[in-house]
């Protein structure tokens, strides 16, 4: 079917993949990756294949390449060695230098000379840059290329349809990576989590915890599985995942200012309410008519007073805001990340919301984790480096490829011990174990008090 006849869906991204017939099955794998977005009509995929024959067939190619505002490249020693890739390649890339593309190279496997092709400068899929062929699980590799996409999709798509087209100062409004080839996934955690937010008796969730521990990327890693969910058909959620990060200068007015536009709403001139009017106005946001979503507010702890855990005087609203939340049923759910548990104007028991204790990695975590950042040594120097560091603080070791000799890692282990230290004696408050935790529903005879005031 001619490109310029094709019934696209409103708003879908036109994806165009160049790969060559000898690639077809990698193709196919990857197609697959794209199911939920192509069954949302997000997305239209163009490939020879979906063109007709004849002697149009290059006329019509090159007209989908134009049209098309992400390309895969489908990189392989087949892909190089043909002239109908070469041609498609040279077009893709004289298409990337006008700004008006995306073009991304998927790594099938590497031929000779590959780091002299103009695509070699773009930032490829797998996300670490290895081929296909060298992973050990082909399946990890094919998610890693798949998730990818996705990021780059979902990217495009909040642009083009304005849902965070918003620019703050003082709020960060998109998550930070958490590909699969860099940062450790943890699965089951995350659905886990996902769970738990999504009970009718839970409003919020705190990731807590001491620093270091990943709660962000936990937080990320949340959004996007939220988003997955969301995407793949009816769910909690129907509307888009709003990651929002607090920063020293945010005041509960941007908060406002950002959810009432997100939800196309004019911002109200609040700048003169009374602490319990901006509170009441931010958690009526929370219930949005158009449908809930998820709202994750990353490093929370710049609102609080590390000494009393309570909102700072100077961000009136907060800890009134933090009241309601835990006393009030609401459409959406939030996920705070925090070291440690905020408290409310009111002290009392938790109610909607609840404090959700980050876990230590695992020994195995730690060495995958180790490895991904480029520590190269025998497994047993690798646990030994997970447990001086007892779970917490890999994620400052250094990235850099370490030595094999058991010195380089004794000092890196040093290095972790000591960032703990640091952070232990800068700490007024510890997040206490997480059999505090509630995890069975509340009797409705608690409702209307108020947020819980130990510290979890």
């Amino acid at each position: 079917m001619s490109a310029a006849r094709e019934k696209i869906p409103a708003n879908a991204l036109n994806i165009f993949i160049a790969y060559v017939q000898e690639n077809k099955a990698e193709y196919e794998k990857i197609e697959k990756h794209l199911a939920v977005l192509l069954r949302q009509e997000l997305i239209v995929i163009w490939t020879q294949q979906k063109i007709s024959a004849g002697k149009r067939l290059v006329s019509e190619l090159y007209n989908a390449l134009d049209a098309a505002q992400i390309i895969l490249l489908l990189i392989s020693s087949d892909f190089i060695a043909s002239e109908q890739g070469d041609s498609l390649l040279t077009r893709a890339m004289a298409r990337a230098e006008t700004g008006h593309v995306r073009v991304i190279p998927i790594l099938l496997n590497l031929p000779a000379g590959w780091e002299l092709l103009p695509c070699a400068e773009l930032q490829p899929l797998p996300s670490n840059r290895k081929p296909i062929t060298e992973w050990k699980s082909r399946d990890a590799a094919l998610a890693d290329v798949g998730t990818g996409i996705y990021a780059i999709v979902r990217e495009m798509l909040n642009k083009q349809n304005g849902t965070r087209a918003i620019q703050h100062n003082s709020i960060v409004l998109s998550p930070p990576s958490c590909s699969p080839g860099t940062y450790l996934q943890r699965v089951d955690l995350v659905e886990k989590i996902y769970h738990q937010l999504v009970l009718s008796e839970v409003n919020a969730l705190v990731l807590t915890g001491m620093g270091g521990l990943g709660k962000s990327t936990l937080a990320a890693l949340l959004y996007q599985y939220t988003e997955q969910q969301r995407l793949a058909g009816p769910g909690p959620f129907t509307q888009k995942t709003l990651w929002l990060q607090i920063q020293a200068s945010t005041t509960i007015v941007d908060l406002i200012d950002v959810l009432r536009h997100v939800e196309g709403q004019t911002p109200p001139d609040v700048g003169k309410f009374a602490a319990q009017d901006m509170a009441g106005e931010l958690f009526k946001l929370l219930n949005p008519s158009n449908g809930p979503y998820l709202i994750v507010l990353d490093q929370f702890e710049e609102w609080l007073d590390p000494q009393t855990q309570q909102a700072l005087e100077e961000r009136p609203g907060i800890g009134e805001w933090l009241a309601l939340l835990n006393e009030h049923p609401c459409t959406c759910r939030v996920v705070l990340t925090s070291r440690f548990t905020p408290r409310g104007k009111r002290h009392s028991s938790s109610l909607y919301l609840q404090a959700y204790y980050v876990p230590e990695l695992t020994i195995e975590e730690g060495s995958a984790l180790l490895r991904m950042r480029g520590m190269q040594a025998k497994e047993t120097e690798l646990r030994q480096v997970v447990e001086r560091c007892q779970g917490h603080g890999l994620r400052r070791l250094p990235r850099a490829s370490a030595s094999g000799s058991g010195s380089g890692h004794r000092r890196k282990a040093r290095h972790a011990d000591d960032t703990q230290a640091h952070e232990r004696s800068s700490r007024t408050a510890e997040p206490a174990p997480a059999s505090s935790l509630r995890s069975s529903p509340l009797p409705a005879a608690r409702a209307g008090r108020g947020i819980c005031t130990r510290t979890l």
